[in-house]
């Protein structure tokens, strides 16, 4: 009787009991069950898509043309694969060496991509000396269409082009050393550029409206000579559906 006495007087008193503790126990346990299950089944975020990565090491022989790439190479000019006889590489034992020596041509090298709204492309470039250099990464569509161009200029700082022509930057960049430019781009035909952590273009307009294709690597101009870079370690991103705001 007096075990039941005491329970009833609790119960007066609006105190828990062994039971009603029990009870808010089981309740709270399912209530952080239903919260850690609704987390785990957060669908996750897209990621970017490799669309195509080349260091140059598989299926090349030093002295011949890169494997996978269309080659440009009128007389005077060469695009060859290269090892560290010649230069050394950025990611050994292979990278790829562009000469124009030609007043009527370039040396160029292409690859072909799916069409992509959104994405990056890259590329290591090592320039020899400010007076032989004229390097470019190049953005086109299917159809050969010039969108957009970032480039190690013979003055010795970067340039990039877009609608409404070229245009010269305060970013410099260093002879004999291996150096990643990058081209960013969106879907409402505009792009960035940077070298190494330096952004040299913001949110600059295709020089038309299209999408982007193919990746153009390229040394000199039509009417320049002596004109040498290397290149290695390209690639190109699809970054549709991830954030690259």
């Amino acid at each position: 009787m007096k075990h039941i006495s005491q329970r009833t007087h609790l119960q007066k008193l609006g105190l828990p009991t062994a039971r009603s503790c029990v009870c808010a126990l089981v309740l709270v346990c399912g209530m952080f069950a239903f919260v850690a299950e609704a987390a785990v089944s957060v669908t996750p975020l897209p990621t970017a898509k490799l669309l195509f990565s080349d260091n140059f090491d598989t299926n090349n022989v030093a002295g011949t043309a890169p494997a996978n790439w269309s080659i440009s190479a009128p007389e005077g000019t060469t695009v060859r694969v290269v090892d560290a006889s010649v230069t050394e590489p950025f990611s050994p034992p292979f990278c790829v060496e562009l000469v124009d020596n030609s007043p009527k041509g370039r040396a160029e090298m292409y690859r072909d991509f799916p069409p992509s709204t959104t994405g990056r492309a890259s590329a290591v470039f090592k320039l020899k000396t400010i007076a032989t250099a004229h390097a470019v990464l190049q953005l086109r569509t299917a159809k050969g269409a010039h969108l957009c161009s970032a480039i190690f200029a013979s003055g010795g700082l970067m340039r990039y082009e877009g609608q409404g022509g070229g245009v010269s930057t305060t970013t410099a960049w260093k002879p004999g050393e291996w150096q990643k430019v990058q081209i960013e781009w969106f879907a409402d035909s505009t792009f960035n550029a940077s070298l190494g952590d330096t952004q040299f273009a913001q949110r600059v307009h295709f020089v038309t409206d299209g999408t982007p294709s193919k990746l153009h690597v390229v040394v000199g101009y039509s009417t320049a000579i002596n004109k040498i870079g290397y290149v290695d370690d390209v690639e190109v991103v699809d970054t549709a559906g991830s954030s690259v705001e």
